[in-house]
C-alpha cells in the first residue's frame, strides 16, 4: 500500500469513516505529485480500508522471464508467456491476487515501450494421467473451431457474429486433452459453490474428435470419484471434427446417490485402447431447456446524516428458499440485517459502530433423490465491531474490538470469537538518518471458543500477535526498515489453566533503493 515509499499513510479520509466528506477531496501527495484533487472520489493508499498502512508484501516475481540478462534488446513486437506456477512461492500468492506491478529500469537513455495486451489465461481443471491445456484461436494457430460449419452456426446463434469489425475471427477457446497410447486419464473441476440443475432438462457439450474410437466419459455430481455420487454419460468418439452432444438429464446413468440439487464437481475422462496418441478438444458445456421457478427477494436501505459529526446506514435483505440467482446454491434462504453508525464529536476522535445479523435457513436432503426428506436448519451469524481512532498530528492510535458469534445446528456447534486490536503510528517530524522516519506498532489478541452440543470437551484458543517496524532514511534513495514480529498461541480447556501451544519470534531487515529514470510508454490495442 505504500506507493510512494514514504512509510506514511496518504489518504483523503481524514475522519476514517470510509466516505468522501466535504473538504476532503483535496488529493494526496504521492512522491511530490498531487493525485486525485477534485475528482469526486476517495483517494487513499489504504486499499483494504483497515485504517493502517500495510507494507507487508506477498508477491511472486518473474524478472527472469524477460531474456537471461534481463534486458529488452529487441525491436518490434514479441509475445512473452510467463508460467505463473514457476515462481517458488506461487502457492502462497495465488489465492488472493489484487495487483500487478511492472518494474522498468534502464540506463541514462530514453525510449518507448508499447504494451498491446497484458492478460492472465489458464484453466480451472485438475488432471490425472493426461495432458491438458487451454488453447484459443488467437494464440494457437493449429486451433480454429470456425473452420467447422456446424460449430460456426452454433457460435453465431449463441453469441452473434464470429468475426470482429475488422473481419478477423473472434477469440474462442477450448480445453485440449492429449492422451498416450493405451492410457487412461481425466480432468476435473470443483465448483466454489454447489449448483442446482433441477430446473433444466438437457446437458450439452461440444467435442472435437480424431476418429480413433476412444471412450469419452463425462461425470457431474457431488463427488465424481469412482465410489462417489454422480451422473454419467459415455460416448465413443468415432467421428472426425466437431460434434455437439445433447443428453437429457433424465437419461444419464446414476452412480451412488447423486442429487441434481447438489452439483459440486465435473469430470471428463478418456480411455485410449489404441497404439496412437490421441487429442480431443472440449468446449462449451452448458444446460438448456430450463423450466420456470418462483422465488421472492426483498430489501431496503436507510441512511442519513447530521453533518459531519453523525451518520448512519441501516440495511435489510431477505431472500426466501425458492429464490435463486444465477450463481447461488439452491434451498438457501437468507435474512441479513445490518447497522453502521459513525460519530465524530471531535474531528480527531471518530468513533464507529457496526452490527450485523445473518440467518441462513436451508434444507439438507437425506435419502435417495426421489425419496429425499428435507430437514430445515438455521445458521445464525452475528457480528459487532467497535472502533475508536485518535487522529492527531502526534501519534495516531486506533482501538478496535470485534465480536463474532455463529450458531450452526447442522454441525452441532456454537462459535464465539473476540478480537482486540490496538495500533499506533507516528511520523517523525525531524529528519536525521539515525532516527526512524516512522514508527508503527500493532498488538492483536484473538479469543475463540467452540461449544459443542455433543459430549466433546469445549476449549478456548488464544492467539496474540505483535508487530513493530522502524524505517530509517539512511540516504536520499536508500531506506532500511527493521521489522520485529512475535506470535503466541495457547489453549484453555474447561476447568483447566492456560496451556501454551506456540511461540514464534522473527526479525527481518528490508532495504529499498529508489532509482528514477525517464521512459515514455504508449499503449496500443
Amino acid at each position: 500500500e505504500d506507493v510512494d515509499g514514504d512509510t506514511f499513510l496518504d489518504t483523503e479520509d481524514k475522519n476514517n469513516d470510509g466516505k468522501l466528506n466535504p473538504g476532503e477531496d483535496i488529493g494526496i501527495d504521492l512522491g511530490g505529485r498531487l493525485i486525485g484533487e477534485g475528482n469526486g472520489r476517495l483517494d487513499t493508499e489504504d486499499l483494504d480500508g483497515n485504517g493502517l498502512l500495510d507494507t507487508d508484501e506477498n508477491y511472486a516475481t518473474y524478472d527472469w522471464i524477460i531474456e537471461p540478462d534481463l534486458r529488452i534488446d529487441w525491436t518490434g513486437w514479441r509475445k512473452l508467456i510467463i508460467p505463473l506456477k514457476d515462481a517458488f512461492n506461487w502457492d502462497e500468492v495465488k489465492s488472493m491476487v489484487k495487483h500487478l506491478r511492472l518494474l522498468i529500469e534502464g540506463d541514462d537513455i530514453s525510449g518507448t515501450l508499447k504494451f498491446a495486451l497484458i492478460s492472465i489465461s489458464g484453466d480451472r481443471w485438475r488432471n490425472y494421467d493426461i495432458e491438458s491445456r487451454s488453447v484459443n484461436s488467437e494464440d494457437d494457430p493449429e486451433y480454429n473451431p470456425f473452420d467447422d460449419e456446424a460449430f460456426l452456426d452454433y457460435y453465431e446463434a449463441m453469441y452473434g457474429n464470429a468475426r470482429t469489425a475488422e473481419g478477423k475471427w473472434k477469440k474462442e477457446g477450448a480445453l485440449c486433452l492429449t492422451l498416450a497410447p493405451e492410457g487412461e486419464g481425466w480432468v476435473q473441476q470443483t465448483f466454489a459453490k454447489p449448483y442446482d440443475y433441477t430446473d433444466y432438462k438437457t446437458l450439452n457439450f461440444w467435442i472435437w474428435g480424431d476418429e480413433k474410437e476412444e471412450d469419452f466419459q463425462l461425470r457431474i455430481g457431488s463427488e465424481v470419484r469412482q465410489a462417489g455420487d454422480y451422473y454419467q454419460k459415455e460416448v465413443k468418439i468415432d467421428w472426425q471434427g466437431w460434434r455437439m452432444m445433447s443428453v437429457p438429464l433424465a437419461e444419464m446413468t446414476r452412480r451412488g446417490n447423486p442429487s441434481w440439487e447438489n452439483i459440486r464437481q465435473l469430470r471428463a475422462g478418456i480411455k485410449n485402447e489404441s497404439s496412437d496418441w490421441i487429442k480431443i478438444y472440449l468446449n462449451d458445456i452448458f444446460l438448456s431447456e430450463v423450466g420456470e421457478s418462483q422465488g421472492l427477494a426483498k430489501g431496503f436501505s436507510l441512511q442519513g446524516a447530521l453533518g459531519t459529526p453523525f451518520s448512519f446506514i441501516a440495511q435489510y435483505k431477505e431472500v426466501d428458499d425458492e429464490f435463486q440467482s444465477l450463481m447461488a446454491s439452491s434451498w438457501q434462504g437468507t435474512r441479513l440485517t445490518s447497522l453502521r453508525m459513525n460519530l465524530s464529536p471531535l474531528k480527531f476522535l471518530p468513533l464507529s459502530y457496526y452490527w450485523s445479523r445473518k440467518e441462513n435457513s436451508g434444507n439438507s436432503l437425506s435419502g435417495a433423490l426421489l425419496e429425499s426428506e428435507a430437514v430445515s436448519d438455521k445458521v445464525i451469524e452475528e457480528k459487532k465491531e467497535y472502533k475508536l481512532s485518535f487522529l492527531s498530528s502526534w501519534p495516531q492510535a486506533i482501538f478496535k474490538l470485534e465480536n463474532r458469534f455463529t450458531d450452526d445446528p447442522s454441525r452441532g456447534i456454537k462459535e464465539k470469537e473476540d478480537t482486540y486490536r490496538v495500533s499506533l503510528e507516528y511520523k517523525n517530524p525531524y529528519s536525521f538518518f539515525l532516527l526512524p522516519t516512522f514508527i508503527q506498532t500493532i498488538y492483536q489478541r484473538e479469543e475463540k471458543r467452540d461449544e459443542y452440543q455433543q459430549e466433546i470437551e469445549n476449549k478456548k484458543e488464544i492467539t496474540e500477535n505483535w508487530h513493530i517496524s522502524l524505517p530509517f532514511q539512511l540516504a536520499k534513495n536508500l531506506t532500511l526498515k527493521p521489522i520485529y514480529r512475535e506470535k503466541r498461541k495457547s489453549e484453555i480447556e474447561q476447568g483447566e489453566w492456560e496451556t501454551p501451544q506456540l511461540k514464534e519470534r522473527s526479525f527481518s531487515l528490508e532495504s529499498r533503493t529508489i532509482c528514477t529514470i525517464q521512459i515514455s510508454t504508449n499503449g496500443s490495442g
